[in-house]
């Protein structure tokens, strides 16, 4: 559902629209082996980005009628909260923290947060792109090549999904190089001050 908090006097309104989907693309689908992808850039919405968007609604449902991907769904609360709701229990994803794409607006606001651009990309919340999950047994090269003769946003693969000996790190967001958990905490927390 919708959460929302505000000073006394405002209000919030909610659209709902009811439509058919052809093929049904869920947050759940994706499997050990399979690789994690991106549009767009992360990180930036603290600054206002998130008040000046372009929904990737065309990007969304081109996507959703490709085979190889298995799990979708839109980044509002951050990389760090959105991607482990999309993993199995006994999964975590390996991320190559080096490729996930940060926005010019989080390096600029690391600056004076004292928080790194990779933290604010990963934890700041409405980004408004995508966040994918396609199959281990893609030819990933032939989806990239396709997104990019039809789109100009970027589609980043940032790393894949992995099996968890460990229960601690299950659903976990683990760096690739360190083998540590990446912004435990980290994402959007609604009703909670997140500044």
């Amino acid at each position: 559902g919708d959460i929302a908090e505000l000073p006394k006097g405002n209000f919030v309104a909610t659209l709902t629209l009811l439509g058919h989907a052809g093929r049904k693309l869920l947050r759940s689908g994706g499997q050990t082996g399979d690789l994690i992808f991106v549009t767009g850039t992360l990180g930036g919405s603290l600054s206002g980005k998130h008040l000046s968007f372009t929904p990737r609604v065309k990007e969304g449902s081109w996507l959703a009628q490709r085979s190889e991907v298995v799990a979708m769904m839109d980044l509002t609360d951050g990389l760090a909260k959105d991607l482990p709701a999309m993993l199995a229990n006994g999964t975590c994803a390996m991320l190559d923290t080096a490729d996930i794409p940060v926005s010019q607006d989080a390096h600029t606001m690391s600056t004076d947060s004292g928080k790194s651009a990779l933290e604010h990309a990963c934890c700041d919340g409405e980004d408004y792109e995508l966040l994918l999950i396609v199959s281990a047994s893609a030819e990933t090269e032939d989806l990239e090549q396709a997104w990019s003769e039809r789109f100009g946003a970027r589609l980043t693969c940032i790393g894949k999904i992995d099996t968890m000996n460990t229960q601690s790190h299950s659903r976990a967001l683990i760096d690739t190089n360190s083998g540590k958990p990446l912004f435990p905490d980290g994402g959007y927390q609604h009703l909670k001050s997140n500044a």
